[in-house]
């Protein structure tokens, strides 16, 4: 009897180890292909420029390669701003902003 125990409590064990890695595995899989909020985009329809996700802001943020230009007004930029934008508003409003891009970067 003890033998038919121990075979019973084997497969148990096998069991519960193929069903826990086949979970993990499953949610792994579905984990890698569900993007995060930080890889994600809005995309409108009609929109006139490129969107990029929060990781790509990230990055330029982090290397510099391109401006980051927030044209709210001073009271909002100093409420809340991405860390490393450069504010530029103007009483004018809609006004073209070129002119404050460094040459090179346009």
């Amino acid at each position: 009897m003890k033998t038919f125990h121990e075979a019973v409590n084997r497969s148990l064990v096998v069991v519960a180890i193929s069903l826990t890695c086949t979970a993990a595995l499953a949610h792994s899989a579905h984990a890698q292909s569900t993007p995060t909020i930080f890889q994600t985009t809005l995309q409108e329809s009609g929109q006139a420029t490129p969107e990029i996700s929060t990781e790509e802001l990230q990055q330029i943020l982090a290397n510099g390669s391109e401006p980051v230009l927030d044209v709210r007004s001073a009271l909002e930029y100093a409420i809340a701003h991405i860390p490393g934008s450069d504010q530029h508003s103007g009483a004018g409003g809609g006004q073209d902003h070129g002119s404050s891009i460094p040459p090179g970067r346009r």
